[in-house]
């Protein structure tokens, strides 16, 4: 299954072959690898920069984020 992220890019960027590591309270809490896309309004894109907002599709549907957790791409 999938779970869908809204995203915004505080900084640097992030592409479609990055993994991501989710972080709660500054601590890794676990690994995340994106499925198929990244998307901005719909259209399928191969990287998303700085200050732009995204919509992430991840592998892993039992991940269960928390306000406020961040997602590092590597």
């Amino acid at each position: 299954g999938y779970l869908v992220a809204g995203v915004h890019v505080s900084d640097g960027r992030i592409n479609k072959n990055h993994k991501l590591f989710i972080f709660r309270n500054d601590v890794p809490v676990t690994e995340a690898t994106i499925a198929k896309t990244i998307r901005v309004f719909k259209k399928e894109v191969n990287e998303v920069k700085k200050n732009e907002e995204c919509t992430v599709i991840l592998k892993d549907e039992n991940i269960k984020f928390e306000k406020g957790d961040q997602l590092v791409a590597f």
